[in-house]
């Protein structure tokens, strides 16, 4: 191929990829998800041609000059790709059940007992794992799936497909009663929705980012996923897609649907839209385990945002402080599996973070099983709840943040049964 230069005179990722890997199709994910390097074979598979549109929730970049394929595909635009490279593996199933194993036991020596699947992919065959996890007794934690909604597929065929595996029978480990539904994307792309257009942009005609579910669509999906009993975790990372999410849950509760919504990440919200958390029931889910964050290093942030609106990122004192409900989470591997990691975090960050380690670990334990639906099950230690319980080397409330990181879990407890125990590690 011709050599694929950008505006500015650099290779373009399309160029290098295509160079090593002249006819094997490649895309190459970012650990966020939300961004591919893919090489001219990859894009010739998926049909992505110089004249394609972009898909809902996605954006395909090409030259600011010449309006080649540069090879970056953003979001759900990758995402696409992405499904079709991991549906060509061969033993699928295989793979997928020993990656869950390996995943299910990294969580047992960090101390989790549930897990909320952030993203469960079932076209990609996800659920089915799970399930054969499940038969086989091989979970050694509690876990909310949260199946994918995708944006640019059709509402009923998905809602069909949802109502035949919903299960909110809490007496089984697997539990099925909440979505998975993204607003909007990441600031570093320039593709989370924000009420400002940013100050600089790899998308010039989306000054505001971009919704994978459109405002008007996510109000027809919690209604209709409430219909058939799904509650739903939304991400909504931009001040925008925060209100626009709040809006359609607002319109959900006026409708009186009762249901478990939380808004995960939440990096900027303004100031009018926190106390619509506590207002409308809904949780605000943050994730702070990243040196990064604990240094409240947002420095990459100003010439996007600008340094005042910069300071107000990641601010989990303004949420608690409001009474609404906030938990803790990972978001792994994008941050750290280890809760303790988080907790340590969220109290060095004095100025935006929780007051004290017992808001912490509340944040960690019963908030979370609040947003789950689960709170009468799980998330304390109290007679008739499970015995979900996490013993550790050192007292948490006893010790300076870092020494809290540097603890370690002892045993991890699930519904009475030992499911991880150090001594066997040593």
């Amino acid at each position: 191929m011709e050599s694929v230069l950008n505006s500015d005179g650099k290779r373009a990722p399309i160029e290098v990829l295509d160079e090593v890997f002249p006819s094997r199709p490649v895309v190459i994910m970012e650990q966020t998800s939300h961004s591919m390097w893919v090489n001219s074979a990859a894009l010739e598979i998926a049909g992505i041609t110089n004249d394609s549109p972009h898909p809902q929730g996605g954006q395909i970049l090409r030259d600011e000059v010449s309006g080649e394929l540069n090879g970056i595909l953003l979001d759900n635009a990758g995402d696409i790709v992405m499904e079709l490279a991991w549906n060509s593996h061969s033993e699928l199933f295989e793979r997928s059940y020993e990656g869950l194993l390996a995943g299910l036991e990294e969580a047992a020596a960090h101390g989790i007992t549930t897990i909320g699947d952030g993203r469960m992919y079932w076209q990609r065959g996800w659920y089915e794992v799970w399930k054969y996890a499940q038969e086989q007794q091989t979970l050694t934690a509690r876990i909310s799936v949260r199946p994918w909604i995708y944006p640019d597929q059709d509402m009923q065929m998905q809602l069909d497909y949802l109502k035949s595996i919903y299960t909110a029978d809490d007496s089984k480990m697997l539990i099925v009663n909440q979505v998975k539904l993204y607003s909007d994307g990441i600031f570093i792309n320039g593709t989370a929705k924000t009420l400002v257009p940013y100050l600089e942009t790899y998308l010039a005609s989306k000054p505001y980012g971009l919704n994978y579910i459109p405002p008007n669509q996510m109000k027809l999906w919690l209604q209709a996923l409430a219909g058939i009993g799904y509650g739903a975790h939304i991400h909504a990372i931009g001040d925008g897609a925060v209100r626009e999410s709040l809006d359609a849950i607002e319109e959900a509760r006026n409708q009186k649907i009762d249901k478990d919504y939380t808004l995960t990440h939440v990096e900027l919200v303004d100031q009018e839209d926190v106390p619509r958390f506590a207002q409308l029931g809904v949780t605000a889910d943050f994730q702070v385990g990243s040196d990064y964050v604990a240094m409240h290093d947002h420095q990459w942030a100003q010439w996007l945002l600008g340094a005042m609106r910069t300071k107000a990122l990641m601010n989990v004192k303004a949420m608690y402080n409001s009474k609404s409900n906030v938990t803790l989470s990972s978001d792994w591997n994008v941050h750290s599996i280890n809760p303790l990691v988080g907790i340590a975090n969220s109290v060095i960050l004095a100025e935006t973070g929780l007051p004290n380690i017992h808001a912490a670990i509340d944040a960690y334990t019963i908030n979370a099983a609040k947003s789950l639906g689960i709170e009468e099950l799980t998330g304390s230690l109290a007679v008739g709840k499970s015995a979900d319980i996490v013993i550790l080397r050192d007292d948490i409330t006893q010790l300076s943040p870092q020494s809290i990181k540097e603890t370690d879990v002892l045993f991890t407890i699930l519904a009475g049964e030992l499911v991880y125990d150090a001594r066997h590690f040593q």
